[in-house]
């Protein structure tokens, strides 16, 4: 048993920060790019501790941009931040978090002086511009006025938070559960136990994955039983035969290599590393993936795992960022442990995070017709060959069914 503040919302972050903000101006004029090098060197401290400052590294680890490598790039814009807000996933992490700082409504002459010298054109030529804007924040400041009364603090520190969020997250919750007898008519041949877990997962965020209605519900789970098949395996399997291979483009410029590695009934099973190793390898393969050569291994460490099939180390790599801000208060490493993808409970939070990242349940609202599940497949596997049979189950589960309705 444990203590639980009443305030403990899910998915909330509550984060104190006393980055100054000439640190936090330093830190931005950085990231653009617009300091010179003289400036760079004089203001170095200034910089590492925005960048370390609670509240950046929580934007960093939400909007933070991959480099070539496929890691974090290290730099936060304004660009970036700019666009984060037009991408409803990541609007909706940042609408939960909930910042300790100080109003911008509280006056303090001497941070915005302190500003002077990353203003001013020249050390020897003062920023006009900047010092009426000065003016009017003075003229704009009434915290000073109210300080001691009706709770207002001499430090102007207050909590701020996004409203929309806020009372999003103190609306009723849907009552809805999705059942063990529902996930076994959509998996069949699934285990019980394993159903069982991913059930448990769902329900407690149902409203928060945007599961909560019978359309969204029977659009993903039309695309995930196609994903994962009747039994629910959530690795991928790369048994195949020497035909079925040459839907790879590594192996269908290769057919000695299909016919050695293929499975052959009654010759030999089929190698599932090399297959994986060579379909996915990054160079003579399938370059989309962010995977290495042949010899790096990494076709087969980031081959399809999870209710979704993530595979390639560009969407791990994708995954293991955002996981964070999704589900923040684990130290969790998907690059390095693969594997765990392979688990209910972070199989399905790897198709939940595809199903925000590219806000498919607005797709889901757009209605249930056969082109509306094109339209999901299109963004999961735009070249895929399965397009009538993720038709088929959301016209089973949906329609036939009626499974969630």
């Amino acid at each position: 048993m444990t203590q639980h503040s009443p305030w403990e919302w899910p998915g909330f972050s509550q984060i104190e920060d006393a980055t100054p903000i000439v640190s936090r101006l330093a830190g931005a004029l950085s990231a653009e790019g617009a300091l010179s090098t003289e400036e760079t060197f004089t203001y170095a401290a200034k910089i590492d501790e925005a960048e370390h400052g609670p509240m950046f590294q929580r934007l960093f680890k939400i909007i933070d941009q991959p480099n070539r490598e496929g890691g974090p790039d290290k730099q936060l814009t304004a660009l970036e931040i700019k666009n984060a807000l037009g991408k409803p996933w990541l609007a909706q992490q940042l609408s939960l978090l909930i910042t300790h700082y100080e109003s911008e409504w509280f006056s303090n002459p001497a941070k915005w002086n302190e500003l002077d010298p990353l203003m001013a054109p020249t050390p020897e030529q003062p920023n006009l511009n900047w010092e009426k804007e000065k003016q009017r924040i003075e003229k704009l400041s009434w915290w000073a006025a109210l300080v001691d009364k009706y709770g207002i603090n001499t430090d102007g520190k207050v909590w701020h938070f996004q409203p929309a969020g806020l009372i999003g997250n103190l609306l009723s919750p849907t009552t809805f559960k999705i059942t063990i007898e529902m996930l076994k008519k959509v998996f069949t041949l699934g285990s019980v136990d394993k159903l069982q877990l991913l059930a448990n997962e769902l329900n407690k965020n149902l409203a928060e994955y945007k599961l909560d209605t019978p359309a969204r519900l029977s659009h993903f789970f039309a695309q995930v039983r196609v994903e994962v098949g009747d039994d629910y395996a959530l690795v991928e399997s790369l048994k195949y035969r020497p035909e079925k291979l040459s839907d790879f483009s590594y192996f269908s410029s290769r057919p000695d290599e299909a016919q050695l590695y293929g499975y052959i009934p009654g010759v030999h099973p089929a190698n599932e590393v090399e297959i994986a190793n060579r379909a996915y390898n990054g160079v003579t393969g399938n370059s989309d993936l962010g995977n290495g050569d042949i010899e790096s291994g990494d076709g087969w460490k980031f081959r399809g795992r999870g209710l979704k099939q993530l595979t390639g180390r560009y969407n791990y790599t994708d995954f293991n960022q955002k996981y964070p801000s999704l589900w923040p208060g684990e130290d969790i490493n998907f690059i390095d442990n693969p594997e765990k993808l392979e688990e209910p409970k972070y199989a399905a939070r790897s198709a939940v995070y595809f199903w925000l990242k590219n806000s498919l349940y607005e797709i889901a609202d757009h209605g249930v017709e056969p082109s509306n599940v094109n339209s999901i497949t299109a963004i999961i596997n735009q070249y895929t060959s399965s397009y009538a049979e993720r038709r088929n189950q959301f016209k089973r589960i949906w329609e036939i069914e009626r499974i969630f309705r």
